[in-house]
């Protein structure tokens, strides 16, 4: 009779699927809840993982923290929060489970402190024990819830994205109940409707719709875990009325840029220009029984008779200039060529004379 061994290709796979199982289900949050003793209800989710199939169901009670806020992204106690119809709520930590979570006392978190918006889950005893075989390693895991919202405006619309990781101390797990943290990040935009309450959950997962946990471990292959349950559970509602929180009001800032311009007053030279005469035409009135006859018109002189005066230019000075200078060569002329054949003459009709005498 053989005897299986503790170290043979099962007994290893078999490991690999029981970690991978292990360190999913030690992050199931998505319940809005928690055990018994907390602020608000629990449940519970049926989770098949990727690696050992629909024959190994797993049941994990967790719960899923925040709180409904009409006046910013403080914490603040679920149930508090009073808006008016039209007004804006956010979805924000839970004061009650800061910085323990909303998981009952003596339970052990393996990574926190809690932030008080997020998922909270109590890690079953018989797989916490096989988390030994994987000290120093850090697990983590992310997922996305989108929200359902009762009575906020048909526009609203609100998801919270987790993410978590912890690592198994090298020493060992500690002692007793543990538990884990996903923190959670809201986004969206939930407005009130016009009376009642609004209501925020976490929608109830079915086959059709479930709810998906990807799974990351070092030197093992990851793994999904695919969850449902039996009904929606609540997160928090808020009340409407007419003394509630109002929505912001959105304040527009103009600015006004204001541009001087200068201007150069460059004095104006004028000048005088006569204007042209203006016709007057009189009409002789026409005889008796005849047509109108136009008289000679009448050019009446304008009143300013006095031209512009520029003062003499440079071509008037050479003109002038070059006038004395002709005169000079005239009378040059006259001096050297006229003058001298007078004198000859004159000496010549007395010679003539007195040869005759």
């Amino acid at each position: 009779m053989r005897t299986r061994g503790t170290h043979g290709p099962r007994a290893l796979l078999g490991r690999t699927v029981g970690l991978t199982v292990v360190a999913t289900a030690g992050f199931l949050p998505f319940m809005a809840g928690s055990p018994a003793g907390a602020d608000t209800p629990s449940g519970t989710l049926n989770c098949i993982n990727s690696l050992l199939g629909p024959g190994t169901p797993l049941a994990i009670t967790s719960v899923t923290e925040g709180a409904l806020s009409a006046s910013g992204s403080s914490p603040t106690t679920p149930g508090s929060a009073n808006v008016a119809p039209g007004g804006t709520l956010d979805l924000v930590p839970n004061s009650k489970d800061i910085p323990n979570s909303a998981l009952p006392s003596g339970i052990t978190l393996l990574n926190g402190p809690d932030t008080g918006l997020g998922t909270a889950s109590e890690l079953p005893a018989s797989f916490a024990a096989l988390l030994s075989a994987v000290k120093g390693k850090t697990i983590s895991e992310t997922a996305s819830i989108p929200l359902t919202l009762s009575g906020a405006t048909s526009g609203s619309s609100e998801t919270l994205s987790l993410s978590g990781s912890f690592t198994v101390p090298a020493s060992g797990l500690p002692s007793g109940t543990l538990g884990t943290l996903m923190v959670g990040s809201a986004s969206g935009t939930i407005t009130a409707g016009s009376s009642g309450t609004v209501t925020i959950s976490v929608p109830q997962f079915t086959s059709a719709s479930p709810l998906v946990i990807t799974t990351t471990i070092p030197g093992l292959p990851s793994s999904t875990l695919t969850c449902t349950d039996s009904a929606a559970q609540t997160i928090d509602t808020a009340t409407i009325s007419s003394s509630g929180t109002s929505a912001p009001t959105t304040t527009t800032t103009t600015t006004t840029t204001t541009t001087t311009t200068t201007t150069t007053t460059v004095p104006a030279t004028t000048t005088t220009t006569a204007a042209p005469p203006t016709v007057k035409a009189s009409t002789v009135p026409p005889p008796s029984g005849g047509s109108s006859v136009s008289a000679t018109p009448t050019y009446l002189q304008s009143s300013n008779t006095s031209l512009a005066f520029t003062g003499a230019g440079p071509g008037v000075w050479m003109v002038a200039f070059a006038g004395l200078v002709l005169l000079d060569i005239g009378y040059l002329i006259v001096t050297l060529y006229y003058r001298p054949r007078q004198l000859l003459a004159r000496v010549l009709r007395r010679g003539n004379r007195g040869g005759n005498g």
